[in-house]
């Protein structure tokens, strides 16, 4: 199926981090039209830029995960943007609201208090 194709190809070459991929981008990769990618996409998840944003709040989520799990340092709200694909924290934020219900600075909040020792 050429959805698979697709979500494994942006997944194993990391092309969701790039913010200026387009639809046209992971065709010419694939060895295909536009068309045949985009009908696969607006079949499985509505359409090529939710595709690519529902990866990239699953990876960040996957982030946020290990940050919870090791006390890491959380990454500035811009720099995860940008490190995860999307042009600014304020696009980022709306991916974050769409797919999770909360934004980067909720999201922040959650963490801080969870680490903060009670008196």
């Amino acid at each position: 199926m050429i959805y698979r194709k697709i979500d494994d190809l942006v997944r194993t070459r990391k092309l969701y981090e790039d913010a200026s991929l387009r639809m046209g981008d992971v065709a010419d990769v694939l060895g295909t039209n536009r068309t045949y990618v985009s009908r696969a996409l607006m079949n499985c998840d509505g359409g090529f830029n939710n595709f690519i944003k529902r990866i990239r709040v699953e990876k960040i989520t996957a982030y946020l995960e290990m940050v919870r799990e090791t006390g890491e340092c959380l990454m500035d709200g811009e720099d995860m943007a940008i490190s995860y694909g999307f042009t600014n924290r304020r696009a980022m934020d709306r991916a974050l609201k769409q797919f999770l219900g909360k934004t980067f600075y909720d999201i922040r909040k959650e963490i801080t208090e969870r680490d903060r020792p009670l008196r």
